[in-house]
Protein backbone atom coordinates (compact mmCIF):
# COMPACT_ATOMS: atom_id res chain seq x y z
CA UNK A 1 0.00 0.00 0.00
CA UNK A 2 2.80 2.40 0.84
CA UNK A 3 4.75 1.64 -2.33
CA UNK A 4 1.81 1.60 -4.76
CA UNK A 5 -0.63 4.08 -3.20
CA UNK A 6 1.37 6.10 -0.68
CA UNK A 7 -0.84 4.80 2.16
CA UNK A 8 0.61 3.70 5.47
CA UNK A 9 -1.20 0.87 7.27
CA UNK A 10 -0.21 -0.82 10.48
CA UNK A 11 -0.03 -4.61 10.76
CA UNK A 12 -3.08 -4.60 13.02
CA UNK A 13 -5.09 -2.62 10.44
CA UNK A 14 -4.18 -5.12 7.74
CA UNK A 15 -5.18 -7.94 10.11
CA UNK A 16 -8.57 -6.36 10.81
CA UNK A 17 -9.20 -5.86 7.08
CA UNK A 18 -8.30 -9.46 6.28
CA UNK A 19 -10.44 -10.75 9.17
CA UNK A 20 -13.44 -8.76 7.91
CA UNK A 21 -12.98 -10.06 4.35
CA UNK A 22 -12.73 -13.61 5.65
CA UNK A 23 -15.89 -13.25 7.79
CA UNK A 24 -17.82 -12.03 4.72
CA UNK A 25 -16.45 -15.01 2.72
CA UNK A 26 -14.74 -12.69 0.24
CA UNK A 27 -11.38 -14.39 0.76
CA UNK A 28 -10.19 -17.79 1.98
CA UNK A 29 -7.17 -18.49 4.10
CA UNK A 30 -4.45 -20.31 2.19
CA UNK A 31 -3.77 -23.88 3.36
CA UNK A 32 -0.10 -22.91 3.62
CA UNK A 33 -0.88 -20.03 6.02
CA UNK A 34 0.36 -20.52 9.55
CA UNK A 35 -2.21 -22.02 11.84
CA UNK A 36 -3.13 -20.88 15.31
CA UNK A 37 -1.51 -23.08 17.91
CA UNK A 38 -3.86 -24.82 20.28
CA UNK A 39 -3.33 -24.13 23.94
CA UNK A 40 -2.59 -27.08 26.15
CA UNK A 41 -5.58 -28.41 28.03
CA UNK A 42 -4.95 -29.26 31.66
CA UNK A 43 -7.21 -32.19 32.45
CA UNK A 44 -4.56 -34.67 33.59
CA UNK A 45 -1.66 -34.52 36.01
CA UNK A 46 0.04 -31.43 34.51
CA UNK A 47 -0.79 -27.98 35.85
CA UNK A 48 -0.21 -24.50 34.41
CA UNK A 49 2.82 -22.50 35.51
CA UNK A 50 2.40 -19.89 38.22
CA UNK A 51 5.00 -17.45 39.47
CA UNK A 52 7.04 -18.35 42.54
CA UNK A 53 9.99 -16.44 44.00
CA UNK A 54 13.20 -18.31 43.19
CA UNK A 55 14.70 -17.62 46.61
CA UNK A 56 11.72 -19.39 48.23
CA UNK A 57 12.28 -22.62 46.28
CA UNK A 58 13.99 -25.55 47.95
CA UNK A 59 16.39 -28.12 46.52
CA UNK A 60 14.62 -30.27 43.90
CA UNK A 61 11.70 -27.91 43.37
CA UNK A 62 10.78 -26.96 39.80
CA UNK A 63 13.59 -28.85 38.13
CA UNK A 64 13.74 -27.56 34.55
CA UNK A 65 13.63 -30.19 31.79
CA UNK A 66 13.94 -29.51 28.07
CA UNK A 67 15.21 -31.15 24.92
CA UNK A 68 17.10 -29.96 21.88
CA UNK A 69 17.93 -31.41 18.48
CA UNK A 70 21.42 -31.42 17.07
CA UNK A 71 23.21 -32.81 14.06
CA UNK A 72 26.82 -33.92 14.02
CA UNK A 73 28.51 -35.59 11.05
CA UNK A 74 25.12 -36.29 9.47
CA UNK A 75 23.81 -37.96 12.62
CA UNK A 76 20.64 -36.46 14.09
CA UNK A 77 20.39 -36.65 17.90
CA UNK A 78 17.95 -35.47 20.55
CA UNK A 79 19.33 -34.39 23.88
CA UNK A 80 17.22 -34.21 27.02
CA UNK A 81 18.55 -32.03 29.83
CA UNK A 82 17.44 -31.53 33.43
CA UNK A 83 18.74 -28.56 35.46
CA UNK A 84 18.17 -27.91 39.15
CA UNK A 85 18.42 -24.26 40.22
CA UNK A 86 19.72 -24.49 43.80
CA UNK A 87 22.50 -27.03 43.23
CA UNK A 88 23.09 -26.17 39.55
CA UNK A 89 23.04 -29.92 38.97
CA UNK A 90 22.84 -30.81 35.28
CA UNK A 91 21.78 -34.21 33.94
CA UNK A 92 21.83 -34.93 30.20
CA UNK A 93 21.07 -37.92 28.03
CA UNK A 94 21.02 -38.46 24.26
CA UNK A 95 18.28 -40.27 22.32
CA UNK A 96 17.53 -41.01 18.67
CA UNK A 97 14.09 -39.41 18.91
CA UNK A 98 12.23 -37.10 21.26
CA UNK A 99 8.77 -38.51 21.88
CA UNK A 100 6.94 -38.98 25.16
CA UNK A 101 8.32 -42.50 25.71
CA UNK A 102 11.90 -41.19 25.35
CA UNK A 103 11.08 -38.32 27.71
CA UNK A 104 9.66 -40.84 30.19
CA UNK A 105 12.82 -42.97 29.94
CA UNK A 106 14.91 -39.83 30.56
CA UNK A 107 12.78 -38.91 33.57
CA UNK A 108 13.11 -42.35 35.15
CA UNK A 109 16.89 -42.31 34.68
CA UNK A 110 17.11 -38.76 36.06
CA UNK A 111 15.05 -39.60 39.16
CA UNK A 112 17.21 -42.69 39.76
CA UNK A 113 20.49 -40.71 39.50
CA UNK A 114 19.56 -37.36 41.07
CA UNK A 115 21.42 -36.73 44.36
CA UNK A 116 18.30 -35.01 45.79
CA UNK A 117 14.56 -35.72 45.83
CA UNK A 118 12.64 -34.36 42.82
CA UNK A 119 9.84 -32.26 44.33
CA UNK A 120 8.43 -30.85 41.06
CA UNK A 121 9.33 -30.50 37.39
CA UNK A 122 8.72 -27.66 34.97
CA UNK A 123 8.67 -28.11 31.19
CA UNK A 124 7.60 -26.24 28.08
CA UNK A 125 4.38 -27.34 26.37
CA UNK A 126 6.12 -29.67 23.91
CA UNK A 127 4.42 -32.89 22.83
CA UNK A 128 7.33 -34.92 24.22
CA UNK A 129 6.22 -33.88 27.72
CA UNK A 130 2.67 -35.20 27.35
CA UNK A 131 1.19 -38.71 27.40
CA UNK A 132 3.76 -41.16 28.79
CA UNK A 133 5.92 -38.47 30.39
CA UNK A 134 2.94 -36.97 32.21
CA UNK A 135 1.77 -40.45 33.27
CA UNK A 136 5.25 -41.18 34.68
CA UNK A 137 5.20 -37.95 36.69
CA UNK A 138 1.79 -38.94 38.02
CA UNK A 139 2.97 -42.45 38.96
CA UNK A 140 6.06 -41.00 40.68
CA UNK A 141 3.86 -38.39 42.40
CA UNK A 142 5.98 -35.55 41.02
CA UNK A 143 3.99 -32.40 40.22
CA UNK A 144 4.40 -31.39 36.55
CA UNK A 145 4.28 -27.66 35.82
CA UNK A 146 3.88 -26.53 32.21
CA UNK A 147 5.16 -23.11 31.11
CA UNK A 148 3.01 -20.71 29.10
CA UNK A 149 3.60 -20.75 25.32
CA UNK A 150 6.64 -18.84 24.01
CA UNK A 151 8.19 -18.36 27.48
CA UNK A 152 11.70 -19.85 27.40
CA UNK A 153 12.77 -17.20 29.92
CA UNK A 154 11.09 -19.21 32.69
CA UNK A 155 13.28 -22.22 31.80
CA UNK A 156 16.43 -20.11 31.62
CA UNK A 157 18.86 -22.53 33.25
CA UNK A 158 18.18 -25.44 30.94
CA UNK A 159 17.93 -23.13 27.89
CA UNK A 160 21.37 -21.72 28.78
CA UNK A 161 22.73 -25.25 28.93
CA UNK A 162 21.31 -25.94 25.46
CA UNK A 163 22.98 -22.78 24.14
CA UNK A 164 26.32 -23.83 25.64
CA UNK A 165 26.06 -27.26 24.04
CA UNK A 166 25.33 -25.67 20.65
CA UNK A 167 28.37 -23.40 21.05
CA UNK A 168 30.57 -26.44 21.78
CA UNK A 169 29.35 -28.11 18.60
CA UNK A 170 29.20 -25.43 15.85
CA UNK A 171 27.62 -27.83 13.35
CA UNK A 172 24.61 -28.28 15.66
CA UNK A 173 21.24 -27.07 14.50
Amino acid sequence: MRRDHGEKLSESSVGRILKGLKERALIEISPSASRVKRHREFNGHAQPWTFKEYDKMVLGERVQIDHMSAEKNGLQIKQFTAWERKSRHLFEQIFESADSSDAKEFLLEFVKNAPYPILSIQVDGGSEFRDKFEEACDELQIPLIVLPPASPKYNGGVERSNRTMRACHPSSL
